[in-house]
């Protein structure tokens, strides 16, 4: 049935990444690096039963900077230190905020009951110190990560209430979370 609307579904992606190298000293080098790419989906979900209000649109952006040093020490000594910063954009959304209407081997309509997202912000700072000695060679180092992952949107629940005729319907029942327990 949705077959027949001809509904594109478009996908849009483009990256973005370069890297700068400098000799600080003849021995000592910094290296910066940086990676964007971005994207988004639309009319997903639609086809088959599914008519076009059931469609949803999704998107994600990612971000990342690395700097990186690495030279001698010393005579017998060899440092190398990196820093990376990722930052991460993802959701999705209804093109309809309704209830959903199922008619068994017929179609369905309505919402898509798709909402949502997350930030995501990481880092890493790693630093390894070799120490070289003829043929043989001892490493140390140092790694310490770190980051977060905050959701985007209040989550919505979407349950079942019969009605006389025992046909399910659905109702929006918000919820918020306090301390890790659910309040209604």
């Amino acid at each position: 049935m949705a077959d027949n609307l001809n509904l594109r579904t478009p996908t849009h992606n483009y990256f973005v990444g370069g890297t700068f190298n400098y000799a600080v000293t003849k021995d000592q080098t910094i290296r910066v690096g940086f990676n964007h790419n971005q994207g988004t989906q639309e009319n997903l979900g639609v086809g088959g039963f599914n008519l076009a209000d059931r469609a949803y649109s999704s998107f994600n952006h990612n971000t990342s900077i690395r700097v990186q040093e690495a030279g001698p020490v010393g005579r017998r000594f060899f440092i190398n230190t990196r820093f990376t910063m990722n930052v991460s954009d993802s959701g999705a959304h209804s093109v309809l905020e309704a209830p959903t209407i199922i008619v068994n081997d017929q179609f369905t309509s309505g919402g898509a009951q798709v909402a949502g997202g997350r930030d995501t912000r990481t880092f890493s700072l790693l630093s390894d110190l070799d120490y070289v000695r003829g043929r043989n060679s001892w490493r140390a180092g140092v790694s310490l990560e770190g980051g977060t992952i905050v959701p985007t949107t209040p989550r919505t629940t979407w349950e079942p209430s019969r009605s006389r005729h025992s046909t399910p319907t659905w109702q929006v029942v918000p919820e918020a979370t306090l301390a890790g327990s659910v309040i209604r």
